[in-house]
């Protein structure tokens, strides 16, 4: 076997159907086959830095094939982190819930959800190449959205100065993000990187405003709301040509799905850190009832996940996407004050009644995650759908809801988190009756592996 270095074009040396690149590269001659390998050798400023490609979305029918990103995933394991430092900032609203601490809880939790998708909408149109400073990027953008979550703190008073400065930090490494776009992508992708690296640096100097007026909460709450408006718009409503590129709304809708997935596994996470050592026979059954009424969540939000595109509310209408959107940033912190509420069933398990308190915060968090996956399901295209289990649904949830907020504080925890598992298991099995499901759920044979993943 011969190695031999040549300046030709990669296809012009090797196989037919070879790399296309005109750089560099080596051919490995095997003497005993005959045949001429070629093997491509990166220059040193590609491996420096390479240009993200922009990934092919398929037709209105089918969907491209789609490579998951480990950063991605790295991600996810982020944002369980982000999730723990949520729920401490709801837990001090819980004790002591003033508007303006309960308004700045809600939006921190939007801004998160934002940074969520941010990241998501990026892995869902560019594939990295794994490049030092792509990945060097990346890496700064992660750790921004780390310290931001570890500098929440009490929020009485507002968004300290370190949160908002971490803020602007996600801003400035997302923008380094596009720059590779920026110099060497393709002339629609140049467009879009220049604008959001010109909108990211707005954000940026909005976040710095939003930290100087610290002490100022009124003021700050309306600086937060107009980032939050100001980047859901660019990423979801915007549709010239500065703002969209082509996206796969098969993996975007699966993101949506995932984010509850990460806030369930924070519950769980919640439930078994905080248990006592020594469980009394009541804490294990509270613990069982509470980690049903998370599997009946996750049954009720998966259960209704789309695999095709004609059955995809962000494959609709855009005010569908826009709306189906919006109901997945009401989740974190509607499941973070589930969370809290059956911890405190877990902590109050030996009781004959349970406080009042309790019952509201975990009743009504519960019915309001039920009630996000119910638009959810409305806003997605179903083919089959029925007005009587639709009203049957609503009837179930309306009932237990009326019960449990007027008898529940007479009633022992146990029975009240049994009830709350009862529902929940009962409209996941009532799905078994086809109504409201994607074609893929109703079909006894149909292949139910997610798709593109």
């Amino acid at each position: 076997m011969h190695v031999v270095r040549t300046n030709q074009p990669a296809e012009m040396v090797g196989e037919p159907g070879g790399i296309r690149r005109h750089e560099s590269s080596v051919c490995i001659v095997d003497l005993c086959v005959g045949r001429v390998r070629t093997r491509s050798m990166p220059s040193l400023w590609t491996r420096v830095m390479m240009t993200p490609e922009l990934r092919k979305t398929g037709d209105g029918a089918s969907h491209a094939p789609f490579q998951v990103d480990w950063w991605e995933l790295f991600f996810d394991l982020i944002f369980i982190g982000v999730a723990i430092g949520l729920d401490d900032a709801v837990v001090v609203t819980l004790s002591d819930p003033q508007p303006i601490s309960v308004a700045f809880t809600i939006l921190v939790s939007f801004v998160f959800t934002l940074l969520w998708f941010d990241f998501t909408l990026y892995f869902n149109r560019f594939e990295t190449k794994g490049d030092v400073y792509t990945t060097n990027s990346l890496f700064l953008y992660a750790l921004s959205i780390v310290l931001m979550s570890v500098s929440i703190g009490h929020i009485h008073n507002g968004l300290g100065l370190r949160f908002c400065l971490f803020a602007s930090m996600s801003c400035v490494s997302m923008a380094l993000v596009y720059v590779p776009i920026c110099l060497r992508g393709g002339p629609g992708e140049r467009q879009f990187a220049r604008m959001r690296i010109m909108l990211l640096a707005v954000d940026c100097a909005l976040w710095i405003l939003a930290g100087s007026l610290w002490g100022f909460p009124q003021i700050q709450v309306a600086v937060v709301a107009i980032i939050i408006i100001k980047v859901f718009s660019v990423e979801f409503v915007f549709t010239g040509d500065s703002f969209r590129l082509s996206r796969n709304p098969i993996h975007l809708s699966d993101r949506h799905y995932t984010l509850v997935l990460v806030f369930l596994g924070e519950i769980l996470a919640k439930l078994i850190r905080t248990r006592p050592s020594t469980m009394s026979p009541a804490q294990l059954g509270a613990l069982v009832l509470s980690f049903q009424i998370c599997f009946t969540v996750k049954q009720l939000c998966h259960d209704c996940a789309p695999r095709s595109h004609d059955e995809m509310a962000l494959s609709m209408s855009l005010a569908r996407g826009i709306a189906f959107t919006c109901a997945h940033l009401l989740l974190p912190v509607a499941l973070l004050a589930l969370s809290n509420g059956l911890q405190r069933i877990m902590e109050q398990a030996s009781r004959t009644t349970t406080p009042t308190s309790t019952v509201y915060l975990v009743t009504i968090s519960y019915v309001v995650v039920l009630a996000i996956f119910k638009c959810m399901r409305r806003l997605h295209p179903f083919q089959h759908r029925s007005a009587a289990v639709w009203a049957t649904r609503i009837s179930i949830i309306a009932i237990m809801t009326a019960t449990l907020l007027v008898t529940g504080h007479r009633l022992p925890p146990l029975v009240v988190a049994g009830t709350i598992a009862a529902v929940g298991f009962g409209l996941a099995l009532f799905d078994r009756l086809g109504f409201d499901l994607p074609s893929h759920r109703r079909r006894p044979n149909a292949d139910c592996t997610p798709v593109a993943i």
